[in-house]
């Protein structure tokens, strides 16, 4: 029993490395190091001539370039050492391992840093999937037994490399990694190579020993062993990692093993491969999956008011910081340094098995996505702490989801993401399910996800039944073009239910509407934004569509947008106009992506980078203008306690923040000078007039008419947005608001909120040039033509030089200074009279003695609309005679046939859903009905049902591998 004792003085032994510094590891003499080679002066040392005489392996060369030394080579004998002292000296650290064999060499030679980067890049794709768990088989190719010796050393308690997830197996199918000692046979080249066979892609082959590396002292005889490369050579291997050695000490093989496993490098350093861009995305997750644990506490029954509101409070608190992690992760990423490419890709630690990767173009979408969630966040803070408690949690899920999606770096973690937003959407949307409408919206949100996830996965297995991976970057490898084609198709379908686009937009207006006053901003101008994002990756991944395919976005796009602007010019109802204005937008960013696809299939670099950069532009301005209105319509909701454009009048005088959002936000979306919203809509308009560059007839016709449904789309826009401006906004006074009901509209954080967006769309017009270089920077990974968008320092152009030109930075100096001029000639050729107000009794069409309002209502004002758009809103006048029986209203002052009283209606319909889904109604319920009748309740039934499923699918499985 005395082993009992000493384990309980002598402690832990185990190293901790590479965790931790090792005395062990830095101070053993595993490497003979040259201290001196200087070309012709150390050719003629005689030291130096004497110990390459005497070395036994040859691994010494003395030459006009100075003295080397083959590490792969070298046995350790220490002649050298002895015969020239001032040559070559024992070299303290066990890091020896190399990822080329030309690293081995020390001295005169020098290792190309590139070649390097390519091999860590290379291995680095290979292992990626293994994790945290690796297994190696090692195979002894004819060794003196010292190597498995010190192998069998690594198993021990003092490295026991079982704590950092590596394990030998003597089984090759489970082995990730093979590990060969000895100078390579003949007799063990067969099974080496049955080794190899036997094991699963991918592999990685390691060298073990001076033998293994060249031969070492035995090398050569009738063996014919000079290492096991030539072997793996006939094979069509390569050696991966090369650890010399002879034999290699047990911390050399481990920095070896960790070297090919990218978590350590060259020199030992502790490799921390997410680094602080990785580490925030991986912190900015948990923050999330905490705020939404803590936010599902707070609605519990059983928890006091008092402390639910805490909870509430923190979880909303938790989420301004993950967003605020977010932006920063993406922000180092864009200004951190890039190769030539501007690839810059890196893989948490944490998460390696989850796929997530954040490469400039994801940081781009992570910057804007959560760029405007921090202030719609602040202001949602003020108001959802104490009437939803809960909220923050199903916000939380939306921040987690749009992380994931936005970081995945392989389609089911895509996918994961992708059914989580959905989910959350539901959630969300179905929040205030008390309410009238709101359990029809979270159905129509949870029903158009379900659909989207289901193209996406139809599309991605089509992908992954040819290319084998999962991975983003090569999951349309080796895919025949039909089954590109198909699934890029499905892969439009799937994003653009996201985004609101037609005939997929039903579920938007009504689920934005639908949700809470707080979420709306967060569901509208940071969440919508993955499946612009989603449309851009699969750009990225597939390349060019066919040609019908990009004909068909430009001219849907088109046709979105200007059926969205259409119904939010005449919607009565506020959270309807902007959602609808939602369906606009998102029109207007797929017929500037439909430009990109146009220049992919034409080989037009420049168009692509000037429908992508337009695109991009405009997903800013929507996501600020967005955002910004949103937050706003809710303290005015809070206020009035209605969305009815009617009774909202004069909002700017008595909500002076929330009405200025309300005006900023309105002249962002309608595209006015000043704001974000102008510079984008320009290159929209800008890039459809490149059409004449195209020389592809369905293609040239279909960005003409494209880039006539746009421009009449803006024309509307700006009409729409007049009316909220000047009627809602501007108008007379209306009711007045109690002042318990403008709390939230004095809360600071609400303050902060308005303020951050109005600068966003404000300061963005201001520095137009930087954005652009910035969303240039995040479209690298696609197109490298982005910033040729900038001229000068302060002039914008459509990528194409010399077409057009504009400066909105210019514009901020020029047009307050013609108005400031204007102002100043006016008051000096007028005089005091300007400032004179006259005021006289306002005339009103009516018949006197018929009480009515003065001034136009935002009904009445969008009646010209509703005449005008009558062919798409499908508008319906109705003239109907009330109180017939009585002859007037009682009460009325006239009675009888005189007085009767007369009602008018005006309706519109979305034709889409009056003609494409309400006939689908009927046979859905069909299709419900005999689902009702499988569902017997029987278990014996329930497994037949799964049996059959399973037949099914091993039916389809077999066929496929047939086929292949």
């Amino acid at each position: 029993m005395a082993w009992a004792p000493h384990g309980l003085t002598a402690g832990v032994v185990t190293t901790k490395w590479p965790r931790r510094p090792d005395a062990y590891f830095d101070g053993f003499p595993a490497s003979i190091e040259v201290i001196q080679h200087e070309g012709a002066a150390a050719s003629a040392d005689p030291e130096a001539l004497a110990a390459a005489q005497s070395c036994p392996t040859r691994a010494i060369t003395v030459g006009t370039e100075g003295v080397s030394l083959d590490r792969g080579r070298c046995i350790l004998c220490g002649r050298c050492t002895r015969l020239a002292p001032e040559t070559f000296r024992p070299q303290q650290g066990s890091a020896t391992a190399a990822l080329e064999r030309e690293g081995l060499v020390v001295g005169a030679h020098e290792e190309s840093d590139e070649a390097l980067t390519g091999l860590k890049a290379e291995l680095a794709a290979r292992v990626r999937y293994l994790g945290r768990s690796v297994h190696i088989r090692h195979v002894d190719s004819g060794s003196d037994g010292s190597d498995e010796w010190e192998l069998q050393a690594l198993s021990s308690p003092v490295y026991d490399i079982h704590r950092l997830g590596i394990f030998f197996t003597p089984s090759p199918r489970h082995a990730d990694i093979l590990m060969v000692t000895g100078v390579g046979t003949d007799g063990m080249a067969g099974p080496l190579r049955r080794t190899l066979d036997a094991m699963p892609e991918p592999i990685v082959v390691m060298a073990v020993g001076t033998d293994a590396v060249s031969g070492g002292l035995v090398g050569g005889g009738y063996t014919r062993g000079a290492g096991v490369a030539p072997r793996l050579a006939a094979d069509g291997r390569g050696v991966d990692v090369w650890v010399p050695g002879s034999p290699a000490s047990p911390f050399s093989v481990l920095h070896g093993i960790l070297l090919a496993l990218g978590r350590v490098d060259e020199s030992g350093a502790r490799v921390r491969r997410g680094s602080t861009r990785m580490t925030l995305l991986v912190v900015g997750i948990g923050v999330t999956v905490a705020a939404a644990v803590l936010g599902w506490f707070a609605g519990l029954t059983r928890v006091r008011p008092a402390l639910a509101s805490a909870i509430s409070a923190l979880t909303w608190t938790l989420n301004i910081a993950a967003a605020v992690l977010f932006v920063v992760a993406g922000s180092l990423v864009l200004g951190g340094g890039a190769g030539a490419s501007g690839a810059l890709t890196t893989q948490g630690a944490l998460l390696s098995s989850a796929g997530l990767r954040l490469d400039r173009l994801a940081a781009l979408f992570l910057v804007i996505s959560f760029g405007v969630a921090v202030p719609a966040l602040l202001s949602a803070a003020s108001r959802g702490v104490v009437r939803r408690p809960r909220l923050a949690a199903g916000i939380a899920l939306v921040l987690l989801a749009t992380a994931v999606v936005i970081t995945a770096g392989d389609l089911f973690t895509l996918l994961f993401g992708w059914e989580g937003l959905g989910f959350a959407f539901y959630l969300v949307v179905g929040y205030d399910r008390d309410r009238p409408g709101r359990p029809l919206a979270a159905v129509l949100t949870g029903g158009f996800s379900g659909f989207s996830g289901a193209a996406i996965l139809l599309g991605g297995s089509l992908l992954f039944a040819h290319s084998h991976t999962l991975e983003l970057a090569g999951i349309a490898d080796g895919t025949p073009r039909l089954i590109r084609d198909t699934a890029y198709v499905l892969f439009v379908i799937g994003f653009a239910v996201k985004i609101g686009l037609m005939p997929l937009h039903i579920w938007l207006p009504r689920g934005y509407a639908a949700a809470p006053g707080p979420a709306r901003a967060l569901l509208a101008g940071s969440a919508v934004n993955v499946g612009f994002y989603a449309l851009w990756r699969t750009f990225d991944v597939l390349g060019a569509p066919p040609t019908w395919l990009a004909c068909t976005v430009l001219i849907v796009g088109a046709l979105t947008a200007l059926l969205g602007i259409s119904h939010a010019a005449v919607n009565a109802d506020l959270a309807s106009l902007i959602s609808w204005s939602s369906v606009e937008n998102a029109g207007l960013i797929v017929t500037a992506y439909g430009v990109a696809l146009v220049g992919a299939i034409v080989h037009a670099p420049a168009l692509i980078a000037a429908g992508l950069l337009a695109a991009t532009a405009q997903v800013c301005a929507h996501a600020l203008g967005k955002s910004l209105l949103f937050i706003s319509a809710a303290a005015i909701e809070d206020a009035y306690l209605t969305t009815d454009l009617d009774r909202l009048r004069a909002i700017a005088r008595r909500l002076p923040f929330s009405g200025t959002g309300l005006v900023i936000g309105s002249l962002t979306l309608a595209g006015i000078p000043l704001t974000a919203g102008f510079a984008s809509e320009w290159f929209i308009l800008e890039s459809l007039m490149q059409q004449f560059r195209v020389d592809d007839l369905p293609l040239n016709l279909s960005l003409a008419v494209a880039g006539v449904l746009v421009a009449l789309t803006i024309g509307v826009a700006t009409i729409a947005f007049v009316r909220l401006i000047a009627l809602t906004a501007f108008g007379h006074a209306g009711e007045d608001i109690p002042q318990e009901r403008r709390v939230y509209e004095r809360r600071i954080t609400h303050r902060i909120g308005i303020v951050l967006l109005v600068a966003g769309c404000l300061g963005t017009a201001m520095v137009a040039p930087l954005q652009v270089r910035l969303i240039a920077a995040g479209l690298v990974p696609i197109t490298d033509d982005a910033p040729k968008a900038v001229t000068g320092t302060w002039i914008l152009q459509p990528v194409y030089s010399g077409f057009s030109a504009l400066s909105p930075s210019w514009l901020w100096i020029t047009i307050p200074a013609y108005v400031l001029l204007i102002g100043i000639l006016t008051l000096a050729m007028s005089g005091t009279r300007f400032l004179r107000v006259r005021r006289v009794s306002p005339w009103r069409s009516a018949s006197p003695g018929v009480a009515g309002g003065r001034g136009y209502t935002s009904f009445a004002f969008a009646n010209p609309m509703r005449k005008v758009l009558a062919a798409i809103l499908m508008t319906k006048g109705e003239l109907r005679r009330e109180e017939i029986a009585t002859g007037g209203e009682t009460g009325g002052e006239q009675r009888g046939p005189a007085g009767v009283r007369l009602g008018y209606t005006v309706d519109v319909v979305d034709v889409v859903e009056r003609y494409l889904y309400r006939p689908l109604i009927p046979l859905g319920m069909r299709i419900v009905r005999l689902a009702q009748r499988l569902q017997s309740g029987r278990l014996d039934a329930y497994i037949a049902y799964m049996l059959i499923a399973l037949l099914v699918i091993l039916a389809v499985v077999t066929s496929m591998a047939v086929n292949r």
